[in-house]
């Protein structure tokens, strides 16, 4: 048998057939399995997306480069099911970082139960915030109120000088004949306190002299200033009278004994009843019309 050319022909026909139906099927395959696993995966990749690098989508293209007439009818189909699960997502994640009682997102649906929450959360912090403004009300009437309830305490009374007051004093009176040194006891009164000094005294001493001490009797006043404290310095005025018995050759003698003088000094308080005082002045004193003039030292313990 002779081979013509058109027995070549057919039998080229026949296999291109062939081809044709042994890829058609593979190509069907190829795009189920392109659609089921965008369906399970969602994503936004080029894979998930169903797109070949020139914007086409994936099994849309025929053996010649063509679209298909089945990948133009599914497109819709699975773009609309890829657009509900990435909404469902993001509502997710929007759910997820909204805290209780905030303001659901814009554009997205408040989930169930969010709105009571919000309004709970709300009417919580309304009521925090009330019960801190009655709290500084109520704080700011009690320091007012305390304020003005409040009995201001009575000053310290300040150290004003003791009333009784007993003292030793030392000075002289010395003549041509005479030693005359002269020690003596006093009793004193402070009638007044405050920054004026006013007491009274009553002394009597002893003055050396041969062969027979001379006794000396005297009453005297003193007026100044003082700054009232722990410690209450002072400065007087004296003015005394009073007498004198002189023994001579076995007689006694009376005389008129005068003083004037200053003295400045000080008093410290020793707890809260005892004063102790101290003092230095100048005194002149007139007897038998003789005159005397002597610095004085005194020393004294009040209450």
């Amino acid at each position: 048998m002779t081979l013509r050319p058109w027995h070549y022909r057919a039998v080229a026909a026949l296999v291109v057939l062939f081809a044709v139906d042994s890829v058609a099927p593979e190509e069907a395959s190829g795009q189920d399995r392109d659609a089921g696993q965008d369906q399970e995966g969602g994503g936004g990749q080029d894979q998930d997306d169903g797109q070949d690098g020139d914007g086409v989508p994936d099994g849309s293209r025929g053996p010649s480069g063509a679209r298909s007439a089945t990948a133009d009818e599914g497109e819709p189909e699975v773009r609309r099911h890829r657009r509900r699960r990435r909404r469902r997502r993001r509502g997710r994640r929007r759910r997820r970082r909204r805290e209780p009682g905030q303001a659901p997102v814009s554009g997205a649906a408040p989930p169930a139960g969010d709105g009571q929450a919000g309004g709970e959360a709300r009417e919580e912090r309304q009521r925090r915030r009330r019960r801190r403004r009655r709290r500084h009300r109520r704080r700011r009437r009690g320091s007012r109120h305390a304020r003005e309830s409040a009995v201001p305490a009575p000053p310290e009374v300040p150290f004003e000088g003791p009333r009784f007051e007993a003292g030793w004093r030392f000075f002289s009176m010395v003549d041509f004949h005479d030693e005359g040194a002269v020690n003596a006891i006093d009793f004193s009164i402070f009638p007044l306190r405050g920054r004026f000094r006013l007491g009274g005294s009553v002394e009597a001493g002893l003055r050396t002299s041969e062969p027979d001490p001379d006794i000396l009797l005297r009453t005297y006043g003193s007026a100044g200033y003082q700054v009232p404290g722990r410690v209450t310095p002072f400065v007087v005025a004296t003015l005394g009278l009073g007498t004198a018995a002189q023994k001579r050759f076995h007689i006694t003698q009376w005389s008129v004994l005068g003083t004037l003088g200053i003295d400045a000094g000080a008093e410290l308080r020793l707890g809260s009843a005892f004063r102790l005082s101290g003092s230095l002045g100048l005194q002149r004193a007139l007897l038998w019309g003789v005159r005397y003039d002597s610095l004085t030292l005194r020393l004294g313990l009040g209450f």
